[in-house]
């Protein structure tokens, strides 16, 4: 009799454990299925359709879903949904059929079978606890955002005014996701094993925006125009182009300027990837004619219109800003002509001369003008060459007011005229010291330059700023050089220090870094400073040993060991053309 009743009690025993160990898995199916199927809805959520089965299935493996795969506790093997609807497979235990119907709606069997809108912690064969997860969504900036779709358990919540949303799920893992239009999409897990608090911060979605500024009457681009308000405050390329990365997600005011163009204004509301135009109007621009022996000349300007000078020799004109050629002409008197570029108010000054005072071409001849401190090194060079002339400015910065014909007078001192055909601006960095020590020299200046697209008129007064690169105890200064109109700012870094000496030509362990025109070469040549499209000119003045270790020279030794300083940079403005007497 005790044998009976003990061997009763022990199956009791066994039973009631069997049933413990079987509720565990429900309970741990019931969660893994729920968890996958709020995974399913998250990507609807994103994607605009439920994945089907092979994708689903992946997603277990994407770490975005699930931090660690889904495990089906019948198997003990990661979760995998299935279309086979066999009475083999659909009679096993951890049974997950899930299909997307035509509809677009899915469709899901388990054995055991899962309430998949099951709110409590109530199973079959047992209970567990639920608890309240509250969620509060912010942005970036900590505000609060009202609206977010909180997908977990199987169940779909929206944030309210404050920010936060509650749901009441059973004790168990979760993963959960986020979505709010603008936002990027937000995913994690939680282990809710108590009522807790949840807080997610969405970051807001970034596009890229393309700009493109235009000319409102040609619908050529504008290049450098300048545009703000949205990104970092930048300007248009050659193609008129500007592209904007990392935008967020909102309504912009955006500014567009350019010289010589009115202002302009628009809002642009960014939600994807996108192009906008932009179109500006020219700006009007006055044309002022100052012209000697001009009283009651006509002008005609290439656009069609008519300018009468006055008894002075003078009118002014408005007009859009922009290119214009013109034509002057008065009884008795040569013809003048030229090309305006107006990009703001610009003034014409020339001289007419009496038809008799026939010129005479007397051929093509060479210019440079040549600013830097140290400049009259070329004092004694080209003076008796016929089509060859150095204009010097003895100065480290200046801002030089002067026209094409002064300059061709200064060397030909009898011409009468000049007609420019090719203009350039080279810019020479200064030199780099070498190190303290002395065995190390400094690189040389390093050589920029740029051209004249449009050439001025000979009589029109051109600015030109300049500021020479000055040698330091460490880099060479940059130099640098503009001409408003024709040449905008172009910069020739300085030489690097002995203990990085880079530079046009780099200095090296015992030797500086060769300059300009330089009379000792340390470590490379002045060729260095050749370029492909220079004038004959230049490529003369590069060849002359006229200084020392060259024009933006690095300091140290040469290869005979006589020590140089440091030099200076320079700004060559180069003109070609034909001169007339």
């Amino acid at each position: 009799v005790v044998l009976l009743i003990m061997g009763f009690l022990l199956s009791v025993g066994v039973l009631q454990y069997n049933s413990s160990i079987e509720n565990s898995k429900r309970v741990a199916f019931q969660s893994t299925v729920l968890n996958a199927l709020s995974a399913a809805e998250s990507y609807r959520q994103k994607y605009g359709e439920y994945p089907s089965t092979a994708t689903l299935n992946l997603l277990f493996n994407d770490t975005a879903y699930f931090t660690t795969k889904p495990i089906n506790p019948y198997t003990s093997q990661p979760l995998q949904a299935t279309t086979d609807q066999s009475p083999e497979t659909s009679s096993k235990l951890g049974y997950f059929y899930y299909n997307v119907k035509p509809d677009g709606s899915i469709e899901v069997i388990t054995n055991p079978v899962v309430d998949i809108n099951l709110a409590s912690g109530s199973l079959a064969g047992g209970s567990l606890p639920s608890y309240t997860v509250t969620f509060t969504v912010k942005n970036t900036s900590g505000s609060v955002i009202s609206g977010a779709q909180i997908t977990i358990g199987g169940r779909t919540v929206s944030t309210n005014t404050s920010g936060t949303a509650s749901v009441t799920l059973p004790q168990s893992s979760y993963f959960y996701s986020v979505n709010k239009d603008g936002y990027n999409f937000y995913t994690s897990n939680i282990n809710l094993t108590g009522n807790m608090p949840v807080t997610v911060t969405l970051s807001p979605k970034t596009y890229t925006v393309t700009i493109f500024v235009m000319d409102a009457n040609t619908g050529n681009p504008i290049s450098g125009a300048t545009v703000s308000g949205i990104g970092s405050r930048d300007t248009t390329d050659p193609n008129g182009k500007l592209t904007l990365t990392n935008v967020t997600a909102k309504s912009y005011s955006v500014q567009v300027s350019a010289v010589g163009y009115e202002n302009s204004s628009k809002v642009i509301t960014v939600n994807n990837n996108q192009q906008v135009n932009i179109t500006l109007s020219r700006a009007s621009c006055t044309i002022t004619f100052n012209i000697t022996n001009g009283a009651n000349a006509l002008v005609q300007l290439n656009d069609g219109s008519v300018v009468n000078l006055d008894s002075n020799g003078s009118e002014s004109v408005s007009k859009p800003c922009g290119e214009y050629s013109y034509m002057i002409s008065k009884e008795g008197y040569n013809a003048l002509s030229g090309n305006i570029n107006a990009l703001s108010d610009i003034t014409i000054q020339s001289v007419m001369a009496k038809a008799e005072d026939e010129l005479v071409e007397a051929g093509e001849v060479q210019i440079a003008l040549v600013y830097s401190p140290i400049a009259n090194v070329f004092n004694d060079f080209l003076k008796n060459s016929p089509n060859r002339g150095i204009v010097i400015r003895q100065v480290s910065s200046s801002s030089d007011q002067i026209t094409i014909l002064q300059i061709v007078k200064t060397i030909f001192s009898s011409a009468k005229s000049f007609s420019p055909s090719e203009i350039h601006v080279v810019a020479i960095g200064a030199g780099g010291q070498n190190r303290a020590n002395g065995n190390k020299g400094g690189g040389s200046g390093f050589r920029t330059w740029d051209e004249f697209t449009n050439l001025p008129d000979i009589n029109e007064v051109l600015t030109i700023n300049v500021t020479v690169g000055a040698t330091t105890t460490g880099e060479g200064q940059p130099t640098t050089v503009s001409i408003p109109s024709y040449i905008q700012t172009i910069t020739a870094s300085g030489g690097g220090h002995g203990n990085n000496p880079d530079g046009q030509n780099d200095g090296s362990r015992s030797q500086y870094g060769t300059g300009f025109a330089a009379s000792v070469n340390g470590n490379g040549t002045s060729e260095a400073y050749d370029y492909l499209e220079a004038l004959p000119i230049w490529k003369e003045l590069v060849n002359m040993q006229v200084y020392d270790n060259g024009i933006g020279g690095g300091g140290g030794q040469s290869s005979t060991g006589v020590q140089y300083p440091a030099q200076h940079g320079a700004v060559f403005l180069l003109i070609r053309g034909v001169v007339y007497y």
